[in-house]
């Protein structure tokens, strides 16, 4: 289906003129600020706090201009949307347009509500960075490559990498929904984990590897365990999981290979199926045999598929606690279902703390051993305070212990850059291998480390400790933690900097620190301000002006979501409800839309609002596959039929667009709609084709696809 494309284009440009012209005022201030319709992505260059000048020379901005703000229902539209990607009702409207000091309770009620909690994970797997997307992902989980990790991960359909995306924003969360202290997602040691996911954090830490990334001898808890481990396949033998995992049973170490129903596989080509592996080739053959990907690569296009030893349970989320085996304690046993199936503990001799102690992190944030954790340091520093490292200025302890004679002499920018980071990225090194395994004295080829490591940001106080733990404990006692995260909140909200030194940011960050750092206070303070309403001149104001522009992929998206009722409307997560070829299609449209983005170094995220003709046809071509599949279909979320245009058409005015009948633009824009469905079916259209057609038009307006209107 092709919607009629004229009447569409027509009508889209009668809508963006009549939302133009109802947010004049706002646009013109913010032109008059920046040059044009949005004050553009910031960028950093590695100085201490990661900002720069925006793209529009500041020195020319007008700090006597008039201050003339957005409509109060663009400011309430902003906030609403934003939290929780709908739109607000006539009676908030009305509400706030009488008394906007009951902003701070509606927000107090939006943050209740069930879409919040999705945005709020969106929000936390981002801002933490937990991508899980290192080129180097399949070394840290002792493959090959990457490529091989990712074929064993579809072919034996064991995903580890979207679960580690998923369990640091459940973790956060969690901490957000009790009411705990925000500073916890540095320190806690309780992750939200799948049985998979506990599976291959204690493989990893029973396959130790030096920062050479060699595997060494004697150093395997495992292995020196159960040093005559032998790990071979039977194709004639139906022996369950549990039997070949029990160090007590005659099938100690045999396996076998079968089908999913569990009937035997039959005969094979493959020689490996006739190995025997023993010692460190063992343990690693049983992990493969858990990912159900079993022995050589070579073997892979064997047809002769495995029953997989997880069950769906074992793929739901739950709050695990990872500690460090005492003196004389047994770590957890990575094959040991029934362990990890209940257990609310996992004991490894490996340490994992907070938000950067995630295999979502380290697989982001890979290193090695020419980096020797320094990205994993500086990203570390970003994430938790939103600081990168300035070659000048620290009053840190010298590292010389390891530098790099080739290119980080004293007085060189390179030797200066070490000095301040160098004496942090200890505390990764204590704990860590450059390759994800717990640092253990003697073990191979591993690097001479200074006995201390020294936190230090701003010119605080020098703070000195051994590991992640103490890591972590520095960076929540940071003076700089709720200014950080003040800063950071308002520069999405905004989709710009906010200007560090406003004081209304400092009262937020002031608020939030009182609070015990409750993030549903940060949140309630940032959006109830002028610094994010514009309803009163603020510093950000003057100096940064107003942001108006298109809206980005993932706030595009989870408005879709929560407006239409369309479970994962933009295919990104592949479970929308639509044929896989349509599904893909779809996920495609969404593809070019803007987004946002972390790179390496940078202090704020890439937010590139500015609209493109890539990303604005993505839109109205995304919207147009929605209509195709569920418009005029007579099924849920929106079971609309041509009978029912006036009932269609108020709802896309008033859930998709976010207009309600009483604005003042509201008669205008139905006007429109049904001008375009009579124009449609004027052309020679079908009525269905009409409701379709209309729908993308609503669902592709500048009033859901724009950000500041």
């Amino acid at each position: 289906m092709k919607l009629p494309t004229p009447p569409t284009l027509c009508a889209s440009t009668l809508l963006l003129s009549l939302a133009c012209t109802a947010s004049e005022s706002a646009t013109e201030s913010a032109t008059e600020s920046t040059g044009s319709e949005t004050a553009g992505p910031t960028e950093t260059t590695g100085e201490t706090d990661g900002t720069t000048e925006d793209a529009t020379d500041t020195d020319d901005l007008d700090p006597d201009r008039p201050f003339e703000p957005p409509s109060p229902a663009a400011a309430l539209h902003k906030v609403k949307t934003f939290l929780v990607g709908l739109a607000p009702t006539s009676q908030e409207y009305a509400a706030y347009q009488a008394d906007p000091d009951v902003l701070p309770d509606m927000i107090e009620q939006w943050l209740e509500l069930p879409e919040f909690e999705l945005r709020a994970q969106q929000l936390f797997a981002f801002m933490f960075q937990q991508g899980a997307g290192s080129d180097d992902i399949g070394l840290l989980f002792r493959e090959q490559n990457t490529d091989i990790f990712q074929q064993r991960q579809g072919r034996g359909g064991v995903d580890l990498e979207g679960p580690m995306r998923e369990s640091w924003a459940l973790t956060a969360w969690e901490i957000v929904d009790q009411g705990r202290p925000f500073t916890e997602v540095a320190t806690t040691r309780t992750f939200h984990l799948t049985v998979p996911l506990m599976m291959a954090m204690a493989y990893i830490d029973q396959t130790p590897r030096d920062d050479q990334n060699h595997y060494v001898e004697g150093y395997s808890w495992l292995e020196a365990t159960y040093p005559d481990l032998e790990v071979s396949y039977t194709q004639d033998q139906q022996i369950p999981f549990s039997e070949s995992t029990d160090p007590n049973s005659p099938n100690f170490g045999l396996f076998t290979i079968g089908e999913p129903d569990g009937s035997a596989a039959g005969t094979s080509a493959c020689d490996g199926l006739g190995d025997t592996f023993t010692g460190r080739a063992a343990i690693e053959e049983v992990y493969k045999y858990m990912m159900g990907v079993p022995f050589r690569t070579t073997c892979w296009s064997w047809n002769g598929a495995m029953a997989n030893v997880f069950t769906p349970s074992d793929h739901t989320f739950r709050p695990v606690t990872v500690r460090l085996a005492e003196p004389g304690e047994d770590p957890t046993v990575f094959w040991d279902l029934a362990d990890l199936r209940t257990t609310s503990e996992l004991v490894l001799g490996t340490e994992y703390v907070g938000f950067f102690g995630t295999l979502g992190f380290l697989t982001q944030w890979t290193t090695n051993a020419a980096n020797e954790h320094r990205v994993t340091a500086n990203q570390t520093l970003i994430v938790g305070l939103g600081r990168s490292f300035d070659p000048g200025g620290s009053n840190a302890p010298i590292d010389e212990l390891n530098s790099d004679d080739l290119h980080a002499q004293p007085g060189s920018e390179c030797y200066n850059c070490h000095v301040t980071l160098d004496p942090l990225r200890d505390f990764f090194r204590h704990s860590y291998t450059y390759w994800g395994s717990s640092r253990l004295d003697g073990m191979g080829d591993n690097e001479e480390i200074p006995p201390v490591a020294t936190f230090t940001i701003d010119g605080s106080p020098p703070v000195m400790g051994v590991g992640v733990g103490d890591l972590g404990a520095a960076i929540a006692n940071s003076e700089r933690f709720a200014t950080a995260w003040a800063e950071k909140m308002c520069g999405l909200v905004n989709a710009g900097r906010c200007h560090p030194q406003d004081p209304e940011l400092a009262q937020i960050a002031a608020a939030f620190a009182d609070s015990n750092h409750n993030f549903k206070v940060l949140l309630r303070e940032l959006l109830s301000s002028p610094i994010v309403t514009y309803q009163q001149p603020t510093k950000t104001w003057e100096d940064l002006g107003a942001t108006v522009g298109a809206a980005l992929q993932d706030d595009f998206c989870r408005r879709l979501i929560h407006r239409t009722g369309i479970f994962d409307a933009c295919a990104l997560a592949d479970e929308l409800d639509a044929p896989p070829g349509q599904r893909d299609t779809i996920a495609g449209y969404a593809g070019v839309l803007s987004r946002l983005g972390y790179p390496r170094g940078a202090v704020a995220p890439d937010q590139p609002i500015v609209p493109t003709l890539f990303a604005t046809a993505g839109a109205e071509s995304l919207c147009e596959a929605l209509a195709e599949r569920f418009i005029g279909k007579q099924t849920d979320p929106l079971p609309f039929t041509p009978d029912d245009r006036d009932a269609a058409t108020l709802f896309f005015l008033t859930q998709v667009m976010g207009v309600w009948e009483d604005d003042p633009k509201a008669d205008a824009l139905l006007a429109v709609l049904d001008a375009h469905w009579d124009a449609v079916v004027a052309a020679g259209n079908s009525d269905e084709l009409a409701l379709q057609s209309t729908f993308t038009l609503a669902c592709s307006a500048p009033q859901t696809t724009s950000l500041g209107l």
